[in-house]
C-alpha cells in the first residue's frame, strides 16, 4: 500500500532510519555540538536535569536550542532557563509530541520524552527529509502562536 497525500497529511518518499530501543536522545542529539544549526526539541515532561543539560551544553548558553514542553512542568522550564540563557523555551498545556528538529532537514521522531526513563519501551524513527523538516516545524510555529504558549524568559525560581 502506497501512502497518498490527502486532508490527514502529505506522502513523502524519505531517507528514514529506524532506532533500537535502547538508543537514547543523547545518542540522537549528539551532533548539536558540531554545527550551529537550528534545532527544536517538543516533548511532554522536563525531568532528569542532568541528563537535559549534558545535551543543551553542547551549545554556548543553549544558544540556537529552543525546548517546548507542556506546561505542567513550568517549574522545572525556569530551573533550565537559568542555566541556560541563551535556551528559548516554552510552555504550553497542549504540547505532548516527543521530536527534534534539527535544521536543515533533520527530524527525529519517538515516543520518549526528553530524559530516558529507565526500563521503558519506546520506539523512533529518524527521518532525513527537507520537506518532513519544513512540515514539522510549520506545525511547531503554529503551537509557538497559540494564544496558550508561554515563553519562559526570565528564571523566578
Amino acid at each position: 500500500m502506497a501512502f497518498k497525500t490527502d486532508c490527514g497529511g502529505i506522502a513523502l518518499t524519505v531517507d528514514a532510519k529506524l532506532l533500537y530501543r535502547d538508543t537514547t536522545w543523547k545518542t540522537r542529539l549528539k551532533q548539536i555540538g558540531k554545527h550551529d544549526n537550528e534545532v527544536i526539541i517538543v516533548t511532554y515532561s522536563l525531568c532528569q536535569f542532568d541528563f537535559i543539560s549534558r545535551i543543551i551544553s553542547q551549545r554556548d548558553g543553549g544558544k540556537g536550542i529552543t525546548i517546548i514542553c507542556n506546561s505542567k512542568f513550568e517549574a522545572n522550564a525556569y530551573c533550565i532557563k537559568k542555566n541556560f540563557p541563551d535556551l528559548k523555551i516554552y510552555v504550553n498545556p497542549t504540547a505532548h509530541a516527543k521530536m527534534a528538529l534539527i535544521g536543515p532537514a533533520t527530524v527525529w521522531l519517538s515516543s520518549e520524552n526528553l530524559g530516558k526513563v529507565k526500563d521503558t519501551f519506546d520506539a523512533s524513527i529518524g527521518i532525513e527529509s527537507k520537506e518532513a523538516y519544513d512540515h514539522y516545524h510549520a506545525q511547531i510555529e503554529h503551537l509557538l502562536c497559540s494564544k496558550h504558549t508561554r515563553e519562559i524568559k526570565e528564571a523566578f525560581f
